[in-house]
């Protein structure tokens, strides 16, 4: 499996990601899961400036994940979480360059199909939950996760994650 950038996770996401890791049994230990970009312009910038260090003085610097020079981007796949996915809506940032998995992952994926009421030219209630189905396609995702499903049998947390990284570990790239 490609290590798994995270971007934009809050609390709730990143634990959601490391009980979906634990389950599918990647091997010990994934030392590829980098969970500490708030956004796709910080992840960039410390990827970029790891290469650097490495290129600049090699071996100093031990790096788990890859830049591929024959297709420029990172050997890695990418989530975005709940974070990242406003700016993206807007195309106020760009997506991480990558060759693995685009995952888009959101808490309570709404009912497109459900009728909103419009006001005077303002919609009621909050729209955040549309917010992960207009990012997924700025962000070229594979899947949409939505982590608030739950297992029909009871017996998985995080069913939809799991299933996606199992697949993941199965396939590198898309």
């Amino acid at each position: 499996m490609l290590p798994l950038i995270v971007i934009g996770a809050d609390e709730r996401t990143r634990e959601a990601v490391t009980s979906a890791l634990n389950l599918v049994g990647l091997p010990s230990p994934f030392k590829c899961l980098h969970m500490d970009y708030e956004d796709i312009a910080q992840a960039s910038c410390s990827l970029s400036d790891a290469l650097r260090c490495e290129r600049d003085s090699p071996g100093t610097f031990t790096r788990y994940v890859e830049f591929d020079d024959e297709r420029p981007g990172w050997k890695a796949s990418v989530a975005y979480g709940p974070k990242a996915l406003g700016p993206a809506t807007v195309a106020q940032s760009s997506r991480l360059a990558h060759t693995g998995w685009t995952l888009v992952l959101a808490w309570g994926a709404p009912d497109l199909s459900a009728p909103r009421r419009v006001t005077e030219g303002v919609a009621e209630g909050a729209d955040q939950s549309s917010i992960a189905w207009q990012a997924a396609p700025m962000l070229g995702a594979n899947f949409l996760v939505d982590l608030s499903a739950e297992d029909p049998r009871g017996k998985l947390r995080y069913p939809g994650l799991v299933t996606v990284l199992t697949q993941m570990r199965e396939r590198v790239e898309p």
